[in-house]
């Protein structure tokens, strides 16, 4: 048994090595003489030189931020009282965010009125020089106290300082705000009075002092611009020469239906290093215009336009042709026939500048209207495929016959459906398994 599986064995190998011989005996002979009908010749284009505007860009990529955010936190101490706006709310500047508890803050103006009234009562009745100067250096002291008390007052009012949306809230009524040291404001030393009495008269002090521990420190309410936006990027070392300030810039986006412009409006001075430990100096990009398309985090790729020239001399770039001795030059088109179809041209020596997308700058060489040749290259007929639905005849994938790779139907072998002739995956050469 086991020489007649040895045997079966070989004659199945040496009938595969035969059919393989075959097929690759086939395919050489399908190439070789195939109708050279099938070659199509190479296709070539004509480009017209024009005049046009290059523009030299640089990329990068960068991150959408809100053009203004605002963190706004209580300057003075006290209980929160009230909480007038939630996330998601629309504000304007000035408007009222929250406020806390004035009792204290209003009695402190009061007290620093008194004092300046009692230092401006002692400027008046001063007899002397020296009386007067004391007097009233105590009186500007009262004055300060009394607008910073007022402005301790105001202040009990938590108020927007741009327009945009409250995003987080960090307050809630009931919450002790402030540093822990309270206002103090309103104070006239006795000496002044007496001074300004002869040395005996008696003088007003007041003092009033808070101090309160606070549970809310770091609370704060976020907010940030409603559809203004900026773009941060950055540029590498060897391009930030090139950007300044009021550069236009135009941002795609995957999530964009069109190109949205900007503005370059800051360039860093100093470089920020990334975590690879590459340099790179940060650009800030306003964003022009209203936009309702885009969101804080969103990922765009940026082109700063950072030259413009018009009425240029270009071609298209795939004219522009090099020779052995690295010289440019084009085909210039010098006849066409009836159908359009170049039939001569003639070498033409260009000098080339610029590069910028897909054409470029004719120094010398052309003029404005000459026509030039695109070289083509040189495809099979029917996309790479004749017969079937591969790309050899027959119908195979890539092979005459209709399998797949080979001759006859099979997969990779003549024959039938199967690895071997027959249609199955191994053959019965004795009739047995």
């Amino acid at each position: 048994m086991a020489k007649h599986a040895l045997k079966r064995r070989g004659r199945i190998m040496i009938i595969a090595a035969g059919l393989v011989v075959v097929a690759l005996v086939a395919v050489g002979g399908w190439l070789v003489l195939r109708d050279p009908a099938d070659q199509e010749a190479a296709r070539s284009t004509t480009a017209t030189v024009a005049t046009t505007t290059l523009e030299q860009t640089i990329s990068t990529s960068g991150t959408v931020a809100a053009a203004e955010s605002a963190e706004e936190s209580f300057e003075v101490s006290g209980t929160v009282t009230e909480v007038l706006v939630e996330a998601g709310d629309s504000v304007s500047a000035g408007d009222e965010l929250a406020v806390v508890d004035d009792t204290v803050l209003a009695a402190e103006l009061t007290a620093a009125e008194a004092s300046y009234e009692a230092a401006q009562e002692a400027v008046d009745e001063a007899d002397t020089d020296a009386t007067e100067a004391a007097a009233t250096t105590q009186l500007a002291q009262a004055e300060s106290a009394v607008t910073d008390a007022e402005t301790a007052l105001d202040n009990a009012t938590l108020t927007a300082d741009i327009d945009g949306i409250v995003t987080e809230v960090g307050y809630e009524v009931g919450d002790v705000v402030g540093t822990g040291t309270g206002q103090t404001s309103g104070s006239t030393d006795t000496s002044t009075e007496q001074a300004a009495a002869g040395g005996t008269g008696t003088g007003t002090s007041t003092s009033t002092s808070t101090s309160t521990e606070s549970t809310a420190e770091s609370a704060a309410i976020s907010l940030v611009s409603d559809g203004t936006f900026v773009v941060d990027a950055t540029v590498s070392a060897d391009e930030v020469d090139q950007v300044t300030d009021g550069m236009q810039v135009e941002l795609t986006a995957t999530d964009l239906t069109e190109p949205v412009f900007g503005t370059v409006s800051e360039v860093a001075v100093l470089p920020e290093v990334d975590d690879a430990g590459s340099a790179g100096f940060p650009v800030t990009i306003e964003i022009t215009g209203q936009r309702d398309d885009l969101y804080a985090g969103v990922s765009v790729d940026v082109s700063i336009m950072v030259s413009q020239r018009t009425d240029v001399l270009a071609v298209s770039t795939a004219a522009i042709q090099t020779g052995e001795d690295d010289a440019t030059y084009v085909d210039l088109v010098t006849a066409i026939d009836e159908d359009g179809a170049v039939t001569a041209t003639e070498r033409v020596p260009v000098e080339i500048g610029e590069v910028s997308g897909m054409s470029t700058e004719i120094v010398s060489g052309l003029a404005d209207g000459d026509v030039v040749e695109v070289p083509g290259i040189t495809l099979p007929t029917g996309s790479g495929q004749q017969g079937g639905a591969g790309g050899m005849p027959g119908g195979g994938q890539g092979m005459p016959g209709g399998g797949q790779g080979m001759p006859g139907g099979g997969q990779g072998m003549p024959g039938g459906s199967g690895q071997m002739p027959g249609g199955g995956a191994v053959p019965n050469m004795d009739g047995g398994q």
